[in-house]
Formats: C-alpha cells, sequence, structure tokens
C-alpha cells in the first residue's frame, strides 16, 4: 500500500513570510497542531507547530522555559489572549501579539516528509526512527500534496490485522 493511499489531501499550508498572529488565529479555527511551511511554488521549506509558536509567545514575554508545559496550557494561553495585547511583566510596555514575527523566524526548518508513491511501511519506519506524530507527504517536486500521521497509520493497521485473523 501507498502512503498516496491513506494520507489526508486536505492540507492547511502557511508560507514563510506569514506573520505569527494570522498562524495562531488559523490553528485555533482549524483546531491545528502543525501545518507544512511552503514557498510560493508550493514546496515544503519546513514546518510550524503550536509549540513553535507558543515557545515563542510565552517564552519571549513572560521568561520562562516552556519545555514543562503542556501542549494544552499553552493553548489555553493563547485562546484566553486571542485577541489581547499582552503586558509584559518586565516593561510597561503594551506588545501586541506577535505583529512583528513571521513564520520564518519560528518554523523547523529541518523537516522529514515521504513521497506520495511511498510504500506505507517506509512512512511507519521514518515515523518511529524521528518519533514523528505527522508528516508532510510530498510529490516528485517536493511539493505538499498530503499529510500523513500516526493516526493513519494505525487505521491501516487494524484494518488489515482483521482481514488477517
Amino acid at each position: 500500500m501507498k502512503v498516496r493511499d491513506i494520507m489526508v489531501r486536505a492540507v492547511t499550508t502557511v508560507t514563510s513570510g506569514t506573520p505569527v498572529k494570522n498562524v495562531l488565529l488559523v490553528f485555533l479555527e482549524r483546531k491545528l497542531h502543525s501545518a507544512p511551511v511552503v514557498n510560493e511554488e508550493g514546496v515544503l521549506v519546513g514546518v510550524v507547530s503550536i509549540r513553535d509558536l507558543l515557545k515563542v509567545l510565552v517564552g519571549q514575554y513572560f521568561n520562562i522555559n516552556t519545555n514543562d508545559l503542556t501542549e494544552e496550557t499553552l493553548l489555553l494561553f493563547i485562546e484566553k489572549r486571542r485577541n489581547q495585547s499582552l503586558r509584559t511583566p518586565s516593561s510597561d510596555a503594551t506588545i501586541d501579539l506577535c505583529d512583528t514575527l513571521t513564520v520564518d523566524d519560528i518554523m523547523t526548518s529541518e523537516v522529514h516528509s515521504i513521497g506520495e508513491n511511498d510504500l506505507v511501511m517506509r512512512a511507519i519506519m521514518v515515523m518511529y526512527q524521528h518519533n514523528i506524530v505527522r508528516m508532510p507527504v510530498v510529490d516528485a517536486q517536493r511539493r505538499v500534496v498530503g499529510m500523513i500521521s500516526q493516526s493513519d497509520v494505525m487505521r491501516v493497521a487494524f484494518a488489515l490485522a482483521r482481514q488477517q485473523g
């Protein structure tokens, strides 16, 4: 079975120049945890996750270690401050959420991806070796054509297990 047979084709992507504030709103509205970052031609150049966004927001403005916070706590922080400005504890200046930051400032550039014509077993191996939950699927020109997740792979594994016995 090939990756294209089980991937999700409806993928929300962002460009590297997109303001972080806009990405936050898209993540909240669509309940996303990550999105591939593409250039103007749709070629994969990175990935941005809710954790990347929240590390910048929480860490920069409140000078705390975000590694100890759960994703749920960080999402709650953003939801509460979605349409607000923040006042930093160390300053009287009001900071509008991420007006100056873009995706390029916070994205992960070294991203693992899988080809749409690769076997699902290869996707499983890459995801396992690199502890990946969601991975972009690309065509021969490295344009994003889908996403594959651990859940997608598990559904296939369970279906095959049922068929065999």
